[in-house]
């Protein structure tokens, strides 16, 4: 769990009116994180839900960079959006597609083994693809004390004190034993801050509204014991904690400032208890360990403008807006179309700067004082320095584009992710800093496992790359028709990595396979027994059942599902990681394929023919579906149902 101090508003009318009077630094932007409160400070856990949910819907997408305190890219970090779980690649990227995300805030949660826990609140357009960076900062100890002796814990200038006995284990019985403390400051006044803590700090005040916070101080604790699992405070105990308010602050810091925790389940702050300001520090007790936030609160308006240079959008740009008598500020990420939204504070002067990914100020404008939301103009630059436009286009050896196909241009720890076009074009404006160094350019089709050979090109202000082939697998190509898919190997034998779509259907006893309009063409052709044993090309041949039960076994008992199934596309269940390079998506089950076709369980499971007959009217698949989530089974099928077909090599 994370705390951390940043200033809230009461809504309590004498102390609201005092805070306006203060030139304070204040926390605009509402980023990314919305997060429901679970307070621990009872020994069963009261779960106290915000009444401000989220309720308009939107059919729009979210690309993520999950990277961690470093800059470097977290690989193989769990993303979680209501009940979906994906992953992210090699290169820190996640991707929702054409989702129902929430226009008035969408949480997205991020988790690694020895990192804190990530997130973002975002808000989400329709049609349009957001951007979201998420800095997960490392779990480190910073001390550990018997929990029947307490201790005072020291860090970073803060300072918590835990009376004896005070904790216990998550199920609210008493723990004995020794007590791990992790724990992290983040300073509100740097910027790399406001992609580490969570949410998008607004937050619900006592009165029930959401406001826009402004911080002061924040830090992160985690308790665990020697086997790593999690720990709390015992209900009715408190840590008494100190946070430091940075020196640039003190002037304007009041000196009683409300407390604020983050509400984990649902993404928000939420407003609870308060802090003195005692020699520099904020002092306060915590009945819990969250992220804590000594903020100050205000009215907010909604703010929306879109970036362009040279009359292309730009990418992955950081958009922060400041108080205009200075301070602390929290910021956003342009989209695709160098589209950008979220919520400022109503009735303040604001200056609104954009970043480059070297830290550059590259745009800067004055935004007066607004009782009313916030559209702005189209911002089209004509900026040259540590700004290069490129375009080029993707070819995939197969011919079916993964609708998660990216390009990744990198110099560096700067690295671009570049959203292609449904027809694989692409066009952007990328940040580089350092002119003597090449750009190093990848095309990266995370469902397909494929990625292009890196490309080096010279800086330029205007870069022409010409089409960047996904071939680093190899292809396996149907001379029958002509059609391409990838391949994988596998403990030592090839298999095709995608679903057959060869047509079968030319006097084959018995035989009909076909297509159902209503899935995507990758998801491949559907089979009967007879027409699944003629779907694989000469060298190749369909599995037999022995063979599918040694790709089982093959993996760690119980890990054979998550390595051969898909990363996205699986519903009430959870996607796989695909590390096999398999790819199995949820295809259904078509029954009684021939006399009438109704597909069943899509989104749910997935089976593939054998060449295995069990009698005279059925035969072996193999199934995975999305309730045994540790499982997967070689179990018999009727030969008019409709299956996938996938193939070995001889």
């Amino acid at each position: 769990m994370v705390v951390a101090c940043i200033l809230n508003s009461l809504g309590i009318i004498s102390i609201k009116e005092k805070m306006k009077s203060i030139k304070i630094f204040a926390l605009l932007f509402a980023i990314a994180v919305i997060g429901q409160s679970c307070r621990k400070d009872s020994n069963d856990f009261t779960v106290i839900s915000p009444i401000i949910e989220p309720v308009v819907k939107v059919i729009s997408s979210v690309m993520g960079e999950v990277l961690d305190d470093t800059g470097n890219a977290v690989e193989g970090a769990t993303v979680t959006f209501e009940d979906q779980i994906i992953f992210t690649d090699d290169n820190g990227v996640f991707q929702f597609n054409n989702e129902q995300l929430y226009s008035d805030g969408t949480y997205i949660k991020v988790t690694k083994d020895g990192y804190f826990d990530g997130s973002r609140r975002f808000y989400a357009s329709v049609g349009k693809t957001s951007r979201v960076v998420i800095q997960l900062m490392a779990l480190e100890e910073v001390a550990e004390f018997g929990s029947s002796d307490g201790s005072t814990i020291k860090f970073e200038n803060v300072e918590l004190v835990f009376e004896p006995n005070s904790i216990m284990n998550v199920d609210g019985s008493p723990f004995s034993g020794n007590v791990n403390v992790a724990a992290k400051y983040l300073d509100p006044t740097l910027q790399q801050t406001l992609n580490q803590m969570p949410g998008d700090l607004t937050g619900i005040a006592n009165n029930q509204e959401r406001v826009v916070l402004t911080s002061l101080a924040m830090f992160a604790v985690e308790l665990l014991d020697d086997n790593g699992n999690e720990l709390q405070i015992q209900g009715g105990k408190t840590v008494d904690a100190k946070i430091p308010v940075p020196e640039s602050l003190l002037s304007d810091a009041p000196s009683t400032i409300p407390m604020w925790y983050f509400d984990e389940e649902v993404g928000t702050w939420v407003e609870e208890g308060t802090a003195v300001l005692i020699n520099d520090n904020y002092e306060t007790s915590l009945p819990h360990f969250t992220f804590w936030n000594c903020d100050i609160p205000n009215d907010l308006v909604f703010l929306k403008g879109s970036i362009i240079n040279r009359e292309i959008p730009i990418q992955g740009a950081s958009v922060v807006v400041t108080l205009s008598n200075g301070g602390t500020s929290a910021s956003t990420v342009t989209d695709s179309e160098g589209f950008f939204c979220g919520y400022v504070p109503a009735g303040e002067d604001l200056i609104l700067e954009v970043f480059n990914k070297c830290g550059n100020v590259i745009y800067s404008f004055n935004i007066p004082a607004s009782e009313v939301d916030i559209f702005l103009d189209p911002f089209n630059l004509y900026i040259e320095t540590n700004l290069a436009s490129v375009s080029g286009s993707v070819t995939l050896c197969n011919g079916v584009a993964s609708p998660q196909t990216y390009v990744s241009i990198s110099q560096g720890l700067v690295n671009n992710i570049v959203i292609i076009n449904d027809d694989l074009t692409f066009s952007a404006n990328i940040s580089y800093c350092d002119n003597n160094n090449d750009l190093l350019v990848r095309a990266v089709d995370p469902i397909n496992v494929l990625s292009s050979e890196t490309l080096n090109f010279s800086v330029d202000n205007n870069i022409v790359m010409g089409e960047i082939e996904l071939c680093d697998q190899d292809i396996l190509v149907d001379d029958r028709d002509g059609q391409k898919y990838l391949t994988v190997e596998i403990d030592g034998s090839v298999w095709t990595a995608e679903n057959m779509r060869y047509d079968t259907d030319d006097g084959i006893p018995n035989g009909f396979d076909m297509v159902f309009s209503e899935v995507p063409e990758h998801y491949g052709r559907y089979y009967n027994f007879h027409s699944a044993q003629s779907a694989c090309p000469d060298g190749w041949h369909i599995p037999s059942a022995e063979e599918y039960q040694e790709l089982i076994d093959y993996f760690v008992p119980g890990t054979a599902r998550e390595a051969l199934t898909s990363i996205d596309d699986w519903v009430n269940g959870p996607n796989g990681n695909n590390s096999s390079g398999f790819n199995g998506f949820p295809t259904g089950i078509a029954n009684q394929l021939h006399t009438n076709p109704m597909l069943q369980s899509l989104g749910k499971a997935t089976t593939f023919w054998s060449s295995t007959q069990t009698n005279t009217t059925s035969a072996e698949r193999l199934s995975i579906n999305n309730q045994d989530i540790t499982t997967i089974y070689v179990v018999y099928g009727l030969f008019d149902h409709g299956s996938n077909v996938r193939c070995i090599q001889d």
